[in-house]
């Protein structure tokens, strides 16, 4: 009997959802909404199943300002996607199409955000490469630590307005181009240096970007003091190998991946 009402009461919510969503955009076109946070204007196709929503049907902002209410308040209008924005997603979970602006985006649905996809993506080009010439190598470095940066510093905006929702506080990390500097801040909720085959050798890796983005590759006493290599090492190139890229790729990966599973999720 139990199973029966439910089954009942999912069927009820099923057409409440079709009704809401028939009114809204019958002819399944789409619909354009603006946050009411960020103003940022997005496009959303809703799924034709209701995974989440009871009774009320509420989304997230899709440009991940944290912003999350009725749909009523995005100013919704049924309309084809007729803008050229940056980010176009079909979410895994639950089949949401959308499209908005930035890099980092959160399905209005389930509300998941996608900074393991964006350094996957980066990460997985670079293990893909086969190329062993070094400026290919510093330029998949140079990739890879950006990418790293940008995607944990959104990270890091996310976790804090994640933890300010529940009435809690989140280190504010402002650059993650001082890795060590920002594995410290953390250390108190979560050490991303276990993430890591070897967090020596991701700093250095760390270090060899600087140096050749600052110092045309050479090794100098800041570079000393920041991985402890021999001073001997001074006035000499860093020097990068396949190998030493497609870990530091995967640590990336491990990283990211960490700290959304603790923070994000």
């Amino acid at each position: 009997m139990a199973i029966s009402n439910y089954r009942r009461f999912l069927e009820e919510q099923q057409m409440l959802y079709q009704t809401i969503l028939r009114k809204m955009d019958p002819n399944n076109v789409g619909l354009n909404v603006v946050c009411p946070t960020c103003g940022t204007e997005s496009w959303i196709l809703l799924p034709q199943e209701n995974s989440y929503f009871r009774e009320e049907l509420q989304i997230c902002c899709p440009a991940a300002c944290g912003h999350y209410s009725s749909i009523k308040n995005f100013s919704p209008l049924a309309s084809p996607a007729n803008r050229a924005f940056d980010q176009e997603f079909i979410c895994p979970r639950d089949n949401t199409e959308f499209k908005t602006y930035g890099a980092i985006n959160r399905c209005p649905v389930c509300a998941i955000e996608n900074p393991r996809e964006v350094m996957n993506t980066c990460a997985d080009r670079v293990l893909a490469s086969t190329s062993i010439q070094s400026d290919d190598l510093s330029e998949m470095l140079g990739s890879l630590v950006s990418t790293f940066d940008g995607v944990m510093r959104q990270c890091n905006i996310i976790a804090i307005q994640n933890a300010a929702s529940l009435h809690s506080s989140h280190p504010r990390v402002r650059s993650f181009q001082d890795v060590a500097t920002a594995q410290q801040t953390l250390a108190s909720l979560l050490d991303i240096s276990k993430y890591v085959l070897s967090w020596p050798q991701f700093l250095e890796t760390f270090q060899k970007r600087h140096a050749l983005s600052h110092n045309l590759g050479v090794i100098d006493h800041k570079y000393v003091d920041k991985t402890g290599v021999s001073t001997s090492q001074v006035g000499k190139k860093v020097q990068l190998s396949k190998q030493e890229i497609d870990q530091f790729a995967n640590d990336c990966k491990g990283i990211v991946r960490g700290y959304f599973a603790h923070f994000l999720s």
